[in-house]
């Protein structure tokens, strides 16, 4: 084990910081690990994108597809490409808690850097209504008592079924090894709250003693300049929207560092051209391939992009064409830090 959870918000206040990925992963057509693939992709936004870490075995790892024993491959896989400035969050979103804790024990045992737990989905009746607070913190309770391992919570109604209030996850805030949190509430994916006010509420109430951070792209520029979000984690976007040239992201946090607020406005513009693309795109596919798109995207930046798990649709030939126009007339694969600015 790495650590003592009594350091883990000490660490997590040093080594959460900047803008993480969430890892698609190249499948051959027999649903295994292209680990060759997967590995010269983490590379590439580990060292040229600057990627501060993955989170892994996830929505975008296809987590619904995989089996437990594919999610503890993809958590060694990712954690022996960490490196002192590259973490690997191993994600974990399981409904049965006695599941989730067997990760939580491999993770914490072959000494990863940290786990990303979801909240459970629980069965509360045919009207549907949400569990009591009580109830799900308990779960996230049962599993930090037993684990070392520094944790990032992840709040998302669409995996869970509904959302943590801001009250929840201060109490969740105080459990000692509870160190970041992933809030899939305002914004883009947040489905009600895009004036940011869920973010902003859970950043007075628990924002000194963990790092809050919203995962929509759209929203992450405000956030961090205005509503005190220190890390990016973490979705696809970095990796969807940046290329060696080209690191938008990257660019408007560093100018924003320097108090240079106009340039990194400036920067965060010049996105919209992409952004428009690859939203274009996921509409047009019937917004349910994301992760197929995802990785037609990157095989069109020259990684790997693989299959995806069955049942999951692959794009067809039509599909391709259309996201193929979308990406060439976005202009990414000529961008450059330097045009952006000078735009």
């Amino acid at each position: 084990m790495k650590r003592s959870k009594h350091d883990a918000k000490n660490w997590g206040n040093e080594r959460v910081r900047g803008v993480f990925g969430a890892a698609p992963v190249p499948y051959f057509a027999d649903g295994q690990v292209d680990e060759q693939g997967f590995r010269s992709n983490l590379r590439y936004w580990r060292d040229t994108l600057g990627i501060k870490g993955q989170w892994v075995a996830g929505f975008q790892s296809e987590q619904l597809g995989i089996s437990t024993a594919q999610r503890k491959q993809l958590f060694e896989i990712t954690q022996s490409e960490s490196t002192p400035d590259h973490i690997a969050i191993c994600a974990i979103m399981d409904d049965v808690i006695e599941d989730a804790l067997e990760l939580a024990i491999f993770a914490d045992e072959m000494g990863a850097d940290c786990i990303g737990l979801s909240a459970p989905r629980i069965f509360t009746g045919m009207l549907g209504a949400d569990p009591s607070e009580d109830t799900v913190f308990r779960y996230f309770e049962y599993i930090c008592d037993r684990v070392e391992i520094p944790v990032i919570l992840l709040n998302q109604k669409a995996m869970q079924g509904y959302n943590m209030s801001p009250a929840l996850l201060n109490r969740l805030a105080d459990l000692p090894n509870v160190v970041a949190l992933k809030n899939v509430v305002d914004g883009l994916y947040g489905g009600g709250n895009e004036d940011g006010s869920h973010y902003r509420e859970t950043v007075r109430l628990c924002g000194e003693k963990i790092v809050v951070s919203d995962p929509d792209e759209d929203v992450f520029f405000r956030n961090y300049t205005q509503n005190g979000q220190r890390a990016f984690l973490s979705s696809g976007a970095p990796m969807i929207y940046q290329t060696a040239a080209w690191q938008p992201m990257n660019e408007y946090t560093r100018l924003a560092d320097l108090g240079r607020l106009e340039e990194a406005a400036k920067v965060n513009l010049s996105l919209n051209p992409v952004r428009e693309a690859f939203h274009c795109s996921m509409v047009h596919l019937g917004r349910y391939k994301f992760t197929p798109l995802s990785k037609y995207w990157f095989e069109l930046q020259g990684l790997v992009g693989g299959l995806s798990v069955y049942p999951q649709d692959e794009l067809t030939e039509e599909d391709k064409a259309y996201v193929r126009e979308q990406f060439e007339r976005s202009g990414i694969a000529s961008m450059t830090n330097e045009k952006a600015l000078a735009a």
